[in-house]
C-alpha cells in the first residue's frame, strides 16, 4: 500500500499535485515530463493526502508532451520512489518489471522520438500534440 508519506516521495521528486488530482513533473519549459495518478477512483487532494492510502499508483508517460530524456527520468523517479515507498514496480498486467524490461521500453520509444525528431515535430508543440490526440 501507498500512503501518504511515501506521496511525500512524489514532492521530493519535484512533483507537483494539480487540481485533477495527478502529481505531475514538469520540465523547465512547464511542459509535463510525466505524471502520477491513483490506481483506486478517488484522486488525490490536499485534503486526502493527510490519511490516504492506496493500494497502488501509476506512473504516465505522455510520449508527444515529453521528449526523449523524459523516460529516462521516469524510470530513475520511479525506482527511487518503489524503493522509498517498500514497493514494486510493475506493467500494465501487474507483472513485475524489471531493469530488462524496462530498457525494453525505452528502445520500443526510440524509434517514435526519432521519427519526431526527423520530422521536425518537438515534444510538447502544438503539431505533436494533434498528431497524437
Amino acid at each position: 500500500d501507498v500512503c501518504s508519506s511515501d506521496l511525500a516521495l512524489a514532492e521530493a521528486g519535484g512533483m507537483h499535485l494539480d487540481d485533477d488530482g495527478r502529481f505531475r513533473l514538469r520540465d523547465e519549459e512547464g511542459r509535463e515530463v510525466f505524471s502520477l495518478r491513483n490506481e483506486e477512483a478517488a484522486t488525490f487532494t490536499g485534503e486526502s493526502m493527510k490519511a490516504l492510502s492506496t493500494a497502488s499508483v501509476s506512473l504516465e508517460l505522455d510520449v508527444p508532451r515529453s521528449g526523449r530524456e523524459a523516460f529516462r527520468r521516469l524510470r530513475e523517479f520511479a525506482g527511487h520512489f518503489a524503493t522509498g515507498a517498500s514497493g514494486m514496480l510493475v506493467d500494465d498486467n501487474r507483472v513485475p518489471l524489471s531493469q530488462a524490461g524496462l530498457d525494453a521500453i525505452e528502445r520500443q520509444l526510440e524509434p517514435v522520438y526519432e521519427i519526431m525528431h526527423r520530422g521536425g515535430i518537438p515534444a510538447g508543440s502544438p503539431l505533436a500534440l494533434r498528431l497524437f490526440s
